[in-house]
């Protein structure tokens, strides 16, 4: 998490930026808590009735079959069936702040009749309606209303909750499962990835399908439906993996099931059953169990090795999750609800605890019971429709009547701990950003918000994050001088914490003057685990010792050749760490790692991971990141990088090539890359841009192995822009952001342009591309540097080495078959300064040829002696 913030003087100028916090474990964020719908979470729950908060909708909210909540980042999402200014017609989704601050309700969004439960994700709230149609909305909302991302016509009625897995939305309407694409097209809609006709769904599809392993389960009619999640985009279509019959006098499906330890749970009006998940592979399953516990709309909740459901007869039944054999399973006990009369709600499991809601309110019960039977330990009343409970950090939220209900054990508020002093460097230079990190925690658990001070400026409250999530600021200084850096946080309730300890910052104005630091290390890091740190100057590429280094409170200074050793702290989620580096003599830098979480249950743990950026070192999303064993060329694991640029995703030992696409860039490759058992590797990628080609140029393996050299060059910072002159139009490449070139085309076969840069860059190379038919005698060339003849170098390795060779020169390779030239020239300093490139007579004959094709032949050796020391620098 970080926000940026840059100021002029007292005057912000750039714009604060809030990253969607991650949807925590304790969320309950779809309907039955998660993708195998348990319905059952690791959050602490309530021991007393306690009311913390409610909230009465204007209006009536439709039966609570359909109407449950869901809760993520804090806030509470739910559909009515009607408002008070539209009684009997359309209905609105709510979205309420779950920690019931102020105004509760933080926005509606009124659209057509709300049944579905919504699903939260990526930032994204999902809500289907009876109209048929699908809603995708932003789940913060601004002011009183949120905005519409997309919709989508499923028709037949999307009162079934929608799930939610891997960018896709799986939701069932009419007769047919569907699967669209949950990110949108950006033009209001989103595409259909597949659908599939439920042929036993007479009534409609009222069950919410569960995703496990690439599957999807859901009931329909009388039937159990196992489907192939990922389907075929191309034709629409997905396949039937195997179906069930659970026809039992007249058995119908209204539930969803749950799938725990390759079982499937699910229960009709008649009956409670267990089927095997994996099915017989020969388009049917096993039955493992019934029981005779009917409830026409109770999904099943599975926990602790039990099987907890409602029954329609007023009746909580927990049974033995694995049975006894023979078709049956044994009851270890049962509560009749007060009225023998029970609403269908499905029960929530969480901290040895079941929630349930009917007729009669709110009930706790002990879920693991004894003697047949369980005690209750709390309730509260309630009279009419009522929805199933949801728990989530420490409290249990239920629909009874029109009110919503947040029960919790304390309802007092103790402030979030004071932060601790802030981490970042503490040298940095003026209107370039500085990187500081914080966290703290709350007793209660609450999420906090952060109010930072940068000398006279403070910042706005910015949030909401979890307690004890690691957060960053960026924050530029205008002016040079000495600055305090304090940070405080307060809960969701507004109790604040003290200013944290003060940072001191000296700010300089001598950028110009001021070499800058390279820091080297991998994006990801194991929790627990030590890795290294190199640093370097990033002009030269020489290691820098004794710049001190700073991770996670710890200093530690850098030997003879550039490294320190860090270990990463053990962490119990993925989190971002900084790491700064600074020395007299170099501006600051730093850099933010995710620190993985280490599943210590877990005897195997094998993964690639890594980062990518584009050539100007930004990351890239939406990269396809592929596995393939080398032993048998099977594709075994294929992942895209998120918004970070980062990926990671587990993989079975063995030796792999591991490939990088993305639409508008050249491929990359990493060959030979070996997973050892309980290891993770990484592979990090720099994409170029690609250029348009010529026929002769996509065939032409000269080209190709320059252009491998250029985009291997420029990811090292060694070449920093590019020239491509053509017949029609010009294109630039600029990896360096401070580099300034205005290219421009003679007729009278010359090229020209001039080049200058910023201050802060020292000694760089640009690479001139022109086309074979630019020059009408591409066989030779001339290249003059302020109107000086440059000397041209055929030797690759003497060219590059700035340290031995600091004049201009040029470095020329020309391909044979479709008579492209690159120029490379070398540029020791920048003020500004123009180059020209023009055709010459052939009066040297086959000796300059032959030196030419010598040239190539040796940056193609390069590339590949060079392929293991380019990758390291990566």
């Amino acid at each position: 998490m970080k926000t940026k913030i840059m100021v002029v003087g007292l005057t912000l100028l750039s714009l604060l930026i809030i990253a969607y916090p991650a949807i925590g474990q304790e969320d309950w964020p779809m309907f039955r808590h998660d993708l195998r719908h348990t319905g059952y979470s690791v959050s602490n729950a309530p021991n007393t009735n306690n009311t913390f908060w409610t909230y009465t909708f204007p209006g009536a909210l439709y039966s609570s079959i359909y109407c449950y909540p869901t809760v993520a980042n804090g806030k509470v999402y739910i559909g009515t069936h009607c408002t008070s200014t539209t009684p009997g017609g359309s209905g609105e989704l709510y979205c309420l702040d779950a920690n019931g601050n102020g105004n509760i309700k933080i926005w509606s969004y009124l659209a057509d009749i709300s049944f579905s439960s919504p699903a939260v994700a990526d930032g994204k709230v999902y809500v289907g309606t009876s109209n048929g149609k699908l809603y995708c909305l932003n789940a913060t909302g601004s002011g009183e209303t949120t905005n519409l991302i997309w919709s989508y016509t499923i028709g037949g009625g999307g009162q079934c909750p929608p799930t939610v897995a891997n960018g896709r939305v799986y939701i069932g309407a009419g007769q047919n499962m569907y699967c669209l694409d949950a990110n949108g097209t950006g033009g209001g809609t989103t595409n259909l990835i597949w659908s599939y006709l439920l042929p036993t769904s007479p009534n409609g599809v009222c069950s919410a399908p569960a995703v496990v392993n690439d599957k999807v389960y859901v009931g329909s009619g009388n039937y159990v439906y196992c489907l192939n999640a990922t389907g075929n985009p191309d034709t629409h279509q997905t396949t039937m993996i195997w179906s069930y019959s659970v026809f039992l006098y007249g058995s119908i499906i209204y539930s969803a099931p749950a799938v725990v330890d390759g079982k499937v749970y699910i229960s009709t009006d008649q009956a409670l059953f267990c089927l095997d998940a994996n099915g017989t592979g020969g388009g049917t399953t096993n039955l493992i169990w019934s029981y005779p516990a009917g409830s026409w709309y109770s999904s099943p909740a599975v926990a602790y090795g039990r099987v907890y459901v409602e029954s329609s007869s007023g009746m909580v039944f927990c049974v033995d999750a694995n049975g006894t054999g023979g078709g049956a399973t044994n009851l270890l006990w049962s509560y009749a609800l007060p009225s023998g009369t029970g609403w269908s709600a499905s029960p929530a499991v969480a901290d040895g605890k079941v929630y349930v809601l009917s007729y009669d309110g709110m009930f706790c019960l002990n879920a693991t019971g004894s003697g047949g039977t369980t005690n209750l330990i709390w309730s509260y009343p309630g009279a009419g429709y009522s929805s199933s409970a949801v728990v989530v950090d420490g409290k249990v939220y239920g629909l009874l009547g029109y009110t919503m209900y947040c029960f919790r054990d304390d309802t007092s508020d103790l402030p979030p701990n004071t932060p601790g002093k802030p981490e970042g460097s503490i040298n940095g230079i003026i209107n370039i950003e500085n990187t500081f990190t914080t966290s703290t925690t709350d007793p209660e658990n609450n999420q906090v918000w952060y109010q930072w001070q940068f000398g006279a400026y403070t910042t706005t409250w910015i949030g909401p994050y979890n307690s004890g999530e690691q957060v960053q600021q960026i924050f530029a200084f205008s002016t040079a001088g000495t600055y305090d850096v304090k940070v405080k946080a307060k809960d969701s309730f507004g109790a604040e914490s003290d200013w944290s300890p003060v940072l001191t910052v000296t700010i300089t104005s001598q950028s110009s003057q001021l070499n800058q630091l390279h820091i080297g290390v991998d994006s990801t890091v194991w929790g627990g685990k030590p890795f290294p740190v190199i640093i370097t100057d990033k002009q030269t590429g020489e290691a820098t010792a004794g710049a001190e280094v700073t991770f996670n409170e710890y200093i530690q200074p850098t030997d003879v050749y550039g490294k320190v050793s860090f270990t990463a702290p053990n962490v119990t989620s993925n989190m971002v760490y900084t790491i700064t580096a600074s020395k007299e003599g170099y501006q600051p830098a730093s850099m933010p790692i995710t620190i993985l979480y280490q599943q210590e249950e877990n005897d195997q743990q094998e993964w690639i991971y890594g980062l990518v950026l584009d050539s100007s070192r930004n990351p890239l999303s939406g990269v396809s990141i592929c596995a393939i064993l080398e032993e048998t060329g099977v594709t075994v694991k294929c992942e895209q990088t998120d918004n970070a640029g980062n990926y990671v995703f587990p993989i079975p030992p063995g030796t792999y090539t591991v490939t990088a696409n993305k639409e508008g860039y050249e491929p990359a490759i990493k060959q030979n890359k070996v997973v050892p058992e309980n290891k993770a590797v990484d592979a990090n990628f720099v994409l170029t841009p690609k250029q348009q080609e010529s026929a002769s140029q996509v065939n032409d393996p000269i080209t190709a192995s320059v252009e491998s050299f250029i985009q291997e060059k420029s990811s090292l910072g060694i070449v920093t822009a590019r020239i491509d002159f053509k017949k029609q139009e010009n294109t630039i490449v600029s990896y360096d952001t401070r580099i300034h070139i205005e290219p421009f085309m003679k007729t009278d076969e010359t090229v020209s342009f001039t080049v200058g840069a910023d201050d802060g860059t020292q000694g760089t190379f640009i690479v001139v591309h022109i086309d074979g038919d630019v020059f009408s005698n591409s066989n030779n060339i001339d290249l003059t540097y302020d109107g000086e003849k440059l000397p041209q170098e055929l030797d690759v390795t003497t060219f590059f080495d700035t340290q031995q060779n600091t004049e201009p020169a040029y470095l020329l390779m020309t391909s044979t078959a479709s008579g492209d030239q690159f120029a490379f020239v070398r540029i020791p300093h920048f003020s500004t300064h123009t180059i020209t490139i023009s055709s010459i007579v052939d009066v040297f004959g086959g000796p300059i040829g032959v030196l030419f094709y010598l040239a190539i032949a040796v940056i193609v050796a390069l590339l590949f002696i060079g392929t293991g020391e380019i990758t390291k620098r990566l």
